[in-house]
């Protein structure tokens, strides 16, 4: 993820939490360290409150958004 010039760019917070869930999933420094990851995944909920301490978020009529985007290709 990074940082958002316009709110244009924002990113939904599902859309954020998936792509942290789905990362998370796929690197790890070895097998065991995948596996373990996915045990201790931080719930949307967990999740969505540390990202408020970070984050200012936005309400708009499809949900919270945060000024954040993902990284295409990288």
């Amino acid at each position: 993820m990074v940082d958002a010039q316009t709110p244009s760019e924002w990113t939904q917070a599902r859309t954020l939490y998936e792509s942290y869930i789905a990362h998370a999933r796929r690197f790890g420094d070895n097998r065991a360290q995948r596996s373990q990851s996915v045990l201790a995944l931080a719930t949307e909920t967990q999740w969505g409150r540390m990202m408020a301490t970070l984050f200012v978020k936005k309400r708009r009529s499809a949900g919270w958004y945060y000024p954040l985007r993902c990284k295409r290709g990288g």
